[in-house]
């Protein structure tokens, strides 16, 4: 892992146009046109009461991960609607999204089981382009393939 420098010269910070949006099947491919990408991981403990006010500890938790990105409405035809077909609000896939820029380290975020769960438009009497929401549920997020549980969900049913 390289050393950021401070006073930074060695080209520029992150900014949207260092982040590359991919997805797995059966879209597959580079989507072009977005907008905005939100996603979130997060643990919710739980607190642990006995006979006191104050908590005697806490679980380990429930795992949320959602996510959304913003597409202008042509790519949501084509890049998504066209290669997910009837059902793509039940369809899973897999997206990355890579982020790089020169003098500092490459690093992928992956979101693993992705499901749209609907979309938002809004069309207004001025001249910006046509765009949809589309938020999404998430099984799992690894950031720079590491997962934030020290013992991740692995294995098979029987």
């Amino acid at each position: 892992m390289s050393q950021i420098a401070y006073p930074f010269t060695g080209g520029q910070r992150h900014s949207p146009a260092s982040a590359e949006l991919r997805f797995g099947k059966p879209i597959n491919g580079i989507v072009l046109g977005w907008t905005s990408i939100e996603y979130s991981a997060k643990l919710e403990p739980e607190l642990v009461y006995g006979n006191h006010p104050d908590p005697i500890g806490y679980t380990l938790g429930r795992a949320a991960y959602e996510a959304s990105i913003e597409v202008y409405l042509a790519e949501f035809k084509q890049q998504l609607l066209d290669a997910l077909g009837a059902g793509w609000a039940v369809t899973p896939f897999d997206m990355t999204v890579t982020y790089s820029e020169n003098g500092f380290d490459t690093f992928t975020d992956t979101l693993i089981g992705c499901r749209l769960t609907g979309f938002e438009t809004s069309v207004g009497n001025d001249a910006a382009p046509l765009k949809r929401k589309l938020p999404m549920k998430v099984l799992k997020i690894l950031t720079n393939n590491t997962d934030m549980l020290a013992v991740p969900l692995t294995g098979a049913a029987t």
